[in-house]
């Protein structure tokens, strides 16, 4: 369930995103870090655009695990940040983070009528 009004800057996003996954491709950067298994299931998997980020870093860092420098997704304190100064923006005087979204998505669809079921 996504809200039409999503649509169009979702796919703006996915764009700007395989832009910067053709751009590291063609720099012969490595791909994103997969668990153990589904690298060894699927060995070319880290470097194919299906399993590329949809807010991929604007930068590289280094893997703490394997020392391998790579582009990983936004890290999640930088939505935080940004959730927060809209809210500050917006002068609202509650707290929001990005649960309260989920949260105000779930009761819009219960007050529409759908399934709990569903929602859940």
């Amino acid at each position: 369930m996504l809200p039409i009004a999503l649509v169009t800057p979702l796919g703006e996003q996915i764009e700007a995103a395989r832009g910067v996954y053709d751009e590291d491709r063609a720099a012969g950067r490595p791909g994103v870090l997969l668990p153990d298994a589904l690298e060894r299931m699927y060995r070319k998997a880290a470097t194919q655009w299906g399993w590329f980020w949809v807010f991929p870093s604007d930068h590289e860092s280094t893997d703490q695990r394997s020392g391998v420098v790579r582009r990983h997704h936004i890290h999640e304190q930088t939505f935080q940040r940004a959730i927060k100064h809209a809210a500050e923006a917006a002068r609202l005087t509650k707290r929001v983070t990005s649960d309260t979204f989920r949260h105000s998505y779930a009761t819009h669809l219960l007050e529409s009528g759908y399934d709990i079921r569903t929602v859940k």
